[in-house]
């Protein structure tokens, strides 16, 4: 023990300059407890006075030596910040804190506890959905929306939720409906979400992740065994942000298919007449050949 401490005491030395007063001052303390020690006593008494008051002197210079290693212990043990509370006393940096209230005042259909507990540039992502909703108004806007649309007695459920990071949350959910004391769970609501937390106790970025009706299975393996070359061709093009242009351009396509074909069949600028006016006489004989080309066929 005694080398432990004086070990200590050198790599306290040259750990922390500013803090070796502490150690200096071992013996210090030691000889002061000592000395109130045989005091206390009322002095060493006869035949004891070479011996006890140099045993109690070593005793207590170790209690002192005892007492810096604590101090030590306690210097160098991590500090952590207490969480900020609200009026209910609940940590509004806990994630898990947050996420849980969230989920509460959901299920209650409070749009209020919502908005206060998303930050002003909220990112909410559904990917049910093609586009994140950006925003407090947004979200709020798609929460009203969602609280109007689905039954009242359809909750959310916690199975799993992560907790120790004031910062991250996941959660593992399914959706119930019917009474509390008997819920049945709805068909396909298994899910997963992930948020963030700012320093305010607010959402600013959610995910759900949604369970899909139809599932493919190992098909699913070999269409991506299809579509890897192409994306891998593609490279970034094959982002579905630059593929949302496609229906543009296939809707322009069709623009002009259908304007070319309106001039050369019912335009009266076009040589001949327009189909609207051809005889019937000319109508039975396309009708004759088309039969015959069927019969040659």
């Amino acid at each position: 023990p005694g080398m432990s401490l004086s070990g200590m005491q050198v790599g306290h030395r040259h750990a922390a300059r500013g803090h070796g007063q502490h150690l200096s001052a071992t013996s210090r303390i030691g000889s002061f407890l000592a000395t109130s020690h045989v005091h206390a006593a009322g002095g060493p008494t006869k035949g004891q006075a070479s011996l006890c008051p140099s045993r109690s002197m070593a005793h207590m210079q170790r209690a002192g030596q005892f007492i810096v290693a604590a101090s030590w212990l306690s210097f160098l043990e991590p500090k952590t910040t207490p969480l900020a509370t609200n009026s209910k006393g609940v940590g509004t940096t806990d994630a898990k804190a947050v996420v849980l209230r969230f989920y509460d005042a959901y299920n209650a259909g409070d749009i209020e506890a919502i908005a206060q507990l998303m930050a002003d540039d909220v990112v909410y992502t559904d990917l049910v959905y093609e586009e994140p909703f950006v925003g407090k108004e947004s979200v709020i806007a798609f929460m009203r929306k969602v609280r109007a649309t689905v039954p009242s007695d359809l909750r959310f459920c916690v199975e799993d939720i992560t907790s120790g990071d004031p910062t991250k949350c996941g959660v593992m959910w399914h959706v119930e409906i019917g009474e509390a004391d008997a819920p049945t769970q709805f068909p396909f609501s298994r899910g997963c979400s992930f948020y963030t937390i700012n320093a305010k106790g607010q959402i600013i970025q959610a995910r759900d992740l949604v369970e899909g009706s139809i599932k493919p299975g190992t098909s699913s393996l070999q269409a991506l065994k299809l579509v890897a070359p192409l994306v891998r061709k593609l490279g970034p093009a094959a982002d579905p942000s630059n593929l949302k242009l496609l229906p543009l351009a296939a809707a322009a396509v069709w623009a002009f298919y259908a304007a070319y074909t309106g001039y050369i069949m019912l335009g009266t600028s076009a040589p001949g007449l327009p189909a609207w006016q051809t005889s019937p006489a000319a109508i039975q004989e396309v009708l004759n050949e088309s039969l015959n080309f069927f019969y040659v066929n």
